[in-house]
């Protein structure tokens, strides 16, 4: 847990964590990542002005006697005035909700007005509604800026000059009484937890011992194994709306069309490091992590596929694939279909002469969905 994980436990939930959490940083980070989200959005404020700039939480506002709170604000006297809202996942942007917070920028008197809505997904239809709630409402001077969850964290990277390896870089410069900028260790802190929200990331070295089994079986077609063995990237079934329980490791089955692999047989074994849960695929792509993946035009194109209804899917980094010294074999055929997401002790797995073994084992978990 860090400072950010601790501020957000006074909020009622995720998405209004988030929005503090962004205020937060943008109140520490004055010289680098406030401009650069200023400019985001379109809005400037002078090297000069950046201090006298007010940021603010949970502000109550009232109107024909209609309470609502704004999650976050910035203002500079009459020059601007900003209204931040988070959204996470499909949770649609509000138009009423909408009409409350530019009732409030058009009251403050500033020159700009801007209403900022941060999302994990663009959804054009109810964009366009929004925007058209607001003209029919005669508030068609306060503007409406859609934002991607992923663009913040780009834009904070690139104004503070991060990068993948930095959070723990800071923390062992730490530990050994090295001195560490306050604006950078808060901003790999930010993107630590904030990144855990917004995309519902489990880093399983982090996780406490009973929140994570040993081993889940992925059951893997030629073109899945390829990219588990070259790239260390595991795709956890999109049928699990919100991912698969931790685990340590996944063992790779291989179906009968790995002509090229060892078929019907579970083969290799990878330590899991990271699983990002219900990305879209445009979020996956600017993920230091598999950006020299995603680099790969044919492979890019596959994964644009694998969208569930709400256009999400997980993804997982992994350990180099192991393969097993002993791999196991399909025992009983019909159990074939039975093996996907089955959890089971690792010295269960390395015992095992079939897959049979597994199934025997009363120690065994089922996935649910």
């Amino acid at each position: 847990m860090n400072l950010f994980s601790l501020h957000g436990k006074h909020f009622r939930d995720d998405e209004n964590r988030l929005t503090a959490n962004l205020a937060v940083l943008l109140n520490e980070a004055r010289r680098g990542f406030l401009p650069a989200f200023l400019r985001l959005i379109g809005t400037e404020a002078g090297q000069s002005r950046l201090s006298q700039i007010k940021i603010a939480l949970q502000q109550v506002h009232a109107h024909d006697d209609v309470v609502s709170i704004l999650d976050a604000t910035l203002t500079l006297g009459d020059q601007f005035s900003v209204v931040i809202e988070s959204k996470v996942g499909r949770n649609s942007i509000n138009a009423y909700q909408a009409l409350k917070y530019a009732r409030w920028l058009a009251s403050s008197g500033a020159e700009d007005c801007a209403l900022v809505f941060v999302t994990q997904l663009r959804e054009p239809v109810v964009e366009e509604n929004v925007k058209s709630a607001l003209r029919d409402a005669g508030l068609g001077d306060v503007r409406c800026v859609f934002l991607l969850w992923r663009e913040l964290f780009e834009v904070l990277r690139a104004s503070e000059k991060l990068d993948p390896v930095g959070f723990d870089r800071c923390e062992q410069r730490i530990r050994k009484g090295l001195s560490v900028s306050s604006v950078e260790r808060l901003s790999y802190l930010f993107l630590n937890e904030v990144e855990k929200m917004a995309f519902e990331l489990s880093v399983v070295d982090h996780l406490l011992v009973g929140e994570v089994t040993d081993v889940v079986i992925q059951v893997q077609d030629e073109w899945f194994m390829q990219v588990a063995l070259e790239h260390n990237i595991w795709f956890p079934p999109s049928q699990s709306i919100h991912g698969l329980k931790p685990a340590k490791y996944v063992a790779y089955y291989q179906t009968k069309d790995n002509q090229k692999g060892l078929p019907k047989h579970v083969s290799h074994i990878a330590k899991i490091v990271k699983v990002w849960k219900r990305v879209s695929y445009d979020d996956a792509r600017t993920l230091p992590e598999f950006k020299e993946f995603f680099a790969h035009s044919e492979l890019a194109a596959e994964v644009a596929n694998f969208k569930n209804k709400e256009g999400l899917f997980h993804i997982a980094l992994t350990g180099k694939p192991t393969a097993l010294a002993h791999p196991i074999p399909l025992g009983n055929p019909s159990t074939a279909q039975f093996l996907a997401k089955k959890r089971f002790p690792l010295t269960r797995m390395l015992a095992a002469r079939t897959t049979d073994d597994l199934f025997a084992s009363n120690q065994i978990e089922s996935e649910a969905d």
